[in-house]
């Protein structure tokens, strides 16, 4: 805080014709403050005014950043890593996918896909997003999951759970953060169960005769190609 002082006078001689002052405490600059009294005198009349004014941007509006969460949620889903495959076929443990070259994923009738990303809470209301304010959704839910163009049934998938920082979408003070657990469960995605879709798709099997299986650990490579020759013949 400054004291000022600040006039302006028109003489003509030694005779004042008119002036105004200002004598005021000044504080600033987010946001500035200025409060004192002014002076106003015109010839033989003089006039005092208090005043108090109040300008420019507060420091705490200024400095806020804003964020949408949406687009976040948008790339989890995009993001290969969040999605996984999850076999329940126990008997099948010995079989090996081989490795594709691009980012699609291979599902079996038996796997169970999941979605699972720790970017965005679900059923959670946000007022806040880390530092920043959110501006588009405060709330995110998952009202629907469809597997082509077919709407699923509750029964055909889970909701999913991931740990997430309490801060991270509430706002609280110092207090509240010590008592706050460090990370909360909250829904951040779901699992769907294996065979949707069985009823649409179909199965080509090959009569390969089960002793061919016995010792599938010590298989060679030539053996896996007798193999596949047979399936083909008999498919």
């Amino acid at each position: 805080m400054a004291d000022m002082s600040v006039g302006l006078a028109v003489k003509l001689g030694s005779v004042t014709l008119c002036s105004i002052s200002l004598s005021f405490d000044l504080s600033g600059p987010a946001r500035w403050h200025a409060k004192g009294k002014a002076h106003i005198c015109v010839l033989f009349f003089d006039v005092g005014v208090d005043f108090s004014c109040t300008w420019g941007k507060d420091q705490n509006e200024s400095d806020k950043k804003y964020i949408d969460v949406f687009p976040l949620y948008s790339e989890a889903v995009a993001d290969n890593s969040n999605w996984k495959l999850i076999s329940t076929d126990y008997s099948d443990n010995m079989v090996k996918m081989m490795e594709r070259r691009d980012e699609e994923l291979v599902v079996l009738p038996s796997d169970l896909i999941s979605f699972n990303q720790s970017v965005v809470p679900f059923e959670r209301n946000m007022n806040c997003y880390g530092e920043n304010e959110i501006s588009d959704y405060s709330r995110l839910e998952i009202s629907d999951i469809k597997f082509g163009c077919k709407s699923l049934d509750k029964d055909q998938y889970e909701l999913d759970k991931a740990s997430f920082a309490p801060t991270l979408t509430q706002k609280m003070d110092d207090d509240d953060k010590l008592k706050s657990p460090s990370y909360v469960y909250e829904t951040s995605g779901f699992k769907l169960y294996a065979g949707l879709g069985s009823e649409e798709g179909s199965t080509i099997t090959g009569n390969i005769a089960c002793e061919d299986f016995e010792d599938v650990s010590n298989i060679s490579a030539s053996d896996v190609d007798e193999l596949m020759a047979k399936w083909r013949a008999n498919a």
